[in-house]
């Protein structure tokens, strides 16, 4: 979705970047033209992400996270893990590598954490090895609170 509305806002600049070169071509001399070399730069840029989004979506495999298992961690799979040293818990949606943005909690499947999630369930402990690990091991136990798909509202209760 996130990737389909960058698609879509890029196509939208096509026409805006085909205006400002035409405007720099007018302007005269082409040779010393900062903003028709600007505007020509910003063309191939958007040009190169919009080809590379196309060639993401069509390779891209829509998980129904209505009818998504719940049972087992998985691409699209909201996490709540309880780090058994520090006692706090944490929320961890895992997406594509494409999409992971630590700070909005969505981490790649492919990252630590993500590796060391796939395919467990509820209530499984497990040592995560993190790159931001601190102390002389450095590593952290979790244990599995709750899975969940999120499709509308929030998490299920998770105090058990």
């Amino acid at each position: 979705h996130e990737l389909q509305a960058e698609l879509e806002r890029l196509r939208n600049e096509v026409p805006r970047i085909r205006e400002a070169i035409r405007l720099a071509r007018a302007d005269g001399d082409v040779r010393e033209n900062s903003p028709l070399d600007a505007a020509r730069e910003q063309q191939q840029f958007t040009e190169r992400r919009i080809r590379q989004l196309q060639n993401d979506l069509a390779r891209v495999e829509i998980v129904d996270a209505a009818n998504a298992d719940t049972e087992k961690v998985s691409i699209g799979s909201r996490v709540t893990l309880q780090d058994m040293t520090l006692l706090t818990r944490r929320i961890f949606t895992l997406v594509d590598i494409r999409e992971a943005d630590v700070s909005a909690g969505k981490i790649s499947t492919v990252s630590p954490i993500g590796q060391a999630l796939m395919g467990r369930s509820a209530g499984d402990e497990l040592t995560i090895n993190t790159p931001s690990g601190s102390g002389p091991t450095p590593h952290r136990r979790y244990r599995g609170i709750a899975i969940w798909r999120h499709v509308h509202g929030a998490p299920p209760d998770c105090n058990g």
